[in-house]
């Protein structure tokens, strides 16, 4: 997308003018709509919200019933924040706040706050804080009859634009103006109309593809504003045919294309494997019952990556990437499963901006390649892991020294999941380079591709036995074993908890006697460890628990405790964060199962929440994770790296999309939440870090259930917590005894939701006991029902009115 833009909004009877500004609401200085200069929110300590210190302040005195729009979009520089208030300086009110609204958005983080309804009697106030700079810049307010156009809604082809923004006031006029980016408005394309009547949505057609536009709007209500310019790129590219996904050139099984990314654009599309760093073309094809192997490997001339892809190209559902893949240097391999007739899209793209040609092939089997292949040396001997996606069948591994022709080298063979993996080669020679190539026979000569050449060297000296899975050292209750995984070696295995393997390690055993083990390098490490426990085999270990950085461990050490069933072994793998690697004291103890153990530790056991109304939780479940165990799960993405000690809630979300869940600690240190669908494979949905207020989920699906997992570090921190699930469960009616509209829950304080609309209700507004106007909703004309966010207002009562219907005002209180 194209970063250069204008911002206008016309001003026929007002004039600008620069002034200075107050670090205090107190202070504001008096200003009418223009353009200002701010020094900065850099002083002061005005700022009204918590995540900021220092402010800007400004006031205005509306002479006349109307809107405003504040923003910073001309300044293109800093990264600002405005939020707007009226009431007084002892008793704010905020009407609306924005952060990166700008066209153009996030970078830079211009601000945008548009259509704020005022009336005369009352002073608005608008600070400008330093919740992300304290640097000064310019910013402009403005006065119209309109609500203004904000933001359109842009969408675009190959050849067309629509525009499309909130159809009101209704029979006023519009003007929609498009031109290259960078035109001066009035040269442009023009559509204009009634509202209501020709649009909006309105649609440029004709246009070129691959071309930066920039988009003006016009609404004319009297003094209407002038919107622009919002930049758009219509789709495609002049110079490459499959520039975009929509675009894509069809490949057949067995296909080898040349390809170029030299004139092609950067994509915006979700990370798939790799990042998205570079400008690429597109390729789709269908799918087979088995597995598509992509490749550029040692074919381009540039550092390549492929995204693989499946569903609708603006709704797309990453399958798999690669970015150097083993043998390949720094070109590409990916292997993913695939599904007879599903559309495959495929992205080659290039590492940090590179560019250039390449050549790519793409092979469709029923017997799947393996992936994951990684050697693992010691001096005379290497550990060879890979993952099986086939149910069954043979493998066969052959290496040699680096360079010998397939066929001429030592081969071994094997059933899978009895043999291998992993395999153990022997009879290697100290400080030599090899290479290694494998392929899997699915019977009946199906045979899967070739992976390799892959590069392995040995080691010069040997290493310690428990260097490798299948020789884990023995330890037992209160041993305490000295190690140094600069010794060890880089195993695969699963994540268990935050203890995803990305350095070598060291491994040991011990058999489960039904007590409560901790494993520990706490305070007892050179290096941030890690440290990973599991059951089954070498060849297929399933997580029992994991740590990386505990509480109260210094230097990001780690411990873990979990229940060791009787007879069972457990295998534990000493390992570190990054790749980092050094000394360590195992110390593993022992003792009886903790009494009081939370029935719902595992999330198969979550407690159930009942929903409770909006501002009514008068029954919270008392929680607690004492005595819970450290996970074994994957840790949520926004706690990557500390100890996970969970308990988990389950309540399901009824004809209700949105729900509200307190958490507060009472014995317990901070705490955290993540919501999830499942439990077998967790669907994870999102997580909050140090919970300290509501936390708002929006949008869930219907009649579904919903996890929360309840976490902290455990050790210390761990204690007791009330939860508690709120909904717009109704618990009042409609003021008149009528079947007209009806608001609930009374009294509210964040949300009050709406009811029975009439059809011919064109907005909602809120009005306080002066008559003024504090808040407008809005309506598309379709729906009965709305929600009011009200979290802005202060406490009072105040009348619901719907514009255009004969509907009464409905009274509604709102308490803090």
């Amino acid at each position: 997308m194209n970063l250069r833009y204008a911002f206008a909004l016309a001003l026929p009877f007002f004039a600008t003018g620069l002034f200075a500004q107050g670090e205090l609401c107190t202070t504001a200085v008096l200003i009418t709509p223009g353009l200002y200069t701010a020094d900065g929110p850099s002083s002061g300590a005005g700022a009204s919200a918590g995540d900021a210190t220092n402010a800007d302040w400004y006031a205005f005195d509306p002479v006349q019933a109307g809107y405003i729009t504040v923003n910073s979009c001309v300044d293109g520089d800093i990264d600002s924040r405005v939020r707007v208030h009226s009431g007084t300086c002892t008793n704010l009110l905020l009407l609306g706040q924005d952060d990166d609204g700008c066209p153009t958005g996030y970078p830079p983080g211009n601000s945008l706050l548009a259509g704020v309804p005022v009336t005369p009697g009352g002073t608005i106030y608008i600070e400008w804080d330093d919740r992300w700079s304290g640097d000064s810049f310019e910013w402009e307010l403005t006065f119209h009859d309109c609500p203004g156009p904000l933001p359109p809604s842009l969408t675009a082809t190959d050849t067309t634009v629509t525009v499309s923004w909130a159809a009101q006031p209704v029979a006023s006029g519009f003007t929609v103006e498009i031109g290259p980016a960078g035109f001066s408005p009035g040269t442009g394309t023009i559509l204009s109309g009634t509202m209501g009547v020709d649009g909006p949505p309105v649609t440029f057609t004709g246009l070129m593809e691959g071309t930066d536009y920039e988009i003006y709007v016009t609404l004319d209500c009297g003094a209407g504003p002038v919107i622009g310019g919002w930049p758009i790129r219509t789709l495609g590219n002049p110079l490459v045919d499959n520039e975009d996904c929509f675009d894509a050139l069809p490949l057949l099984c067995g296909d080898t294309v040349q390809g170029s990314t030299t004139l092609a654009f950067f994509d915006q599309v979700p990370n798939c494997g790799t990042d998205i760093e570079a400008a690429g073309i597109w390729y789709d094809f269908i799918g087979i019952d088995g597995s598509a192997t992509l490749s550029t490997c040692n074919s381009a001339s540039y550092d390549t990556r492929i995204n693989v892809f499946t569903g609708a190209c603006d709704s797309l559902l990453c399958v798999g990437g690669n970015d150097d893949s083993p043998g390949c240097d720094l070109t590409s391999q990916v292997t993913v499963l695939t599904t007879a007739g599903t559309v495959y899209h495929v992205l080659v793209q290039g590492y940090d901006g590179q560019v250039g040609d390449f050549s790519m092939s793409l092979s469709c089997n029923t017997c799947v390649a393996p992936s994951g292949l990684l050697v693992s040396p010691s001096d005379v001997l290497a550990s060879v892991y890979w993952t099986s996606a086939n149910a069954a069948g043979t493998y066969t591994l052959e290496f040699g020294p680096v360079g010998f022709t397939p066929g001429t080298g030592t081969v071994i063979t094997g059933t899978l999941g009895i043999d291998g993996p992993p395999v153990l080669i022997n009879g290697l020679t100290a400080a030599t380079e090899y290479d290694i190539y494998l392929h899997e026979d699915c019977g009946s000569g199906d045979l899967s591709p070739t992976i390799g050449p892959v590069p392995f060297t040995t080691t010069l000296d040997p290493l310690p036995a428990n260097a490798f899975c299948n020789q884990a050292q023995a330890i037992a209750c209160g041993d305490t074993i000295t190690g140094n995984t600069a010794l060890g070696v880089l195993s695969p295995g699963p994540e268990c908890g935050p203890a995803f393997i990305t350095a070598p390690g060291l491994w040991y055993i011990f058999i489960g006697s039904d007590e409560d083990i901790t494993v520990t390098t706490c305070g007892q490490a050179s290096y941030d460890t890690k440290i990973s426990v599991y059951t089954g085999s070498c060849g297929s270990l399933q997580c029992a628990a994991g740590t990386d950085d505990a509480v109260g461990c210094a230097a990001n050490s780690s411990s873990v405790t979990f229940f060791a069933v009787n007879g069972t072994e457990y295998l534990v793998l000493v390992h570190g964060y990054d790749q980092q690697t050094g000394s360590f004291d195992l110390s593993l103890t022992c003792a009886p199962q903790c009494a009081t153990v939370p029935p719902n530790d595992v999330c198969a056991n979550a407690t159930t929440l009942i929903p409770q109304p909006l501002n009514g939780c008068t029954t919270p479940v008392l929680g607690t994770n004492e005595c819970a165990y450290g996970s074994p799960l994957p840790n949520p993405p926004c706690d990557p790296y500390a100890n996970i000690n969970d308990v988990w809630y389950t309540f399901n979300t009824g004809t209700e999309a949105n729900h509200t869940i307190t958490l507060e600690a009472v014995t317990a240190e901070v705490l955290n939440a993540a919501v999830y669908l499942a439990c077998g494979d967790p669907l994870y949905v999102d997580c909050f870090t140090e919970v300290a207020a509501p936390i708002a989920l929006t949008g869930l699906p219907l009649n579904t259930d919903v996890l929360v997992r309840v976490w902290n570090g455990g050790y210390a921190d761990a204690g007791t917590f009330l939860i508690c699930d709120q909904a717009a469960i109704p618990d009042a009616i409609a003021e008149y005894g009528t079947a007209g509209a009806s608001v609930w829950p009374i009294p509210t304080s964040d949300q009050l939701f709406v009811r029975g609309i009439p059809g011919s209700t064109k907005r909602t507004e809120v009005i306080d006991l002066q008559g003024r106007t504090v808040l407008v909703l809005p309506l598309d004309g379709h729906s009965t029902n709305a929600s009011v966010d009200v979290s802005a207002l202060g406490t009072g009562t105040y009348l619901l009115r719907f514009i255009g219907s004969e509907q009464r005002p409905v009274r509604f209180v709102v308490e803090r």
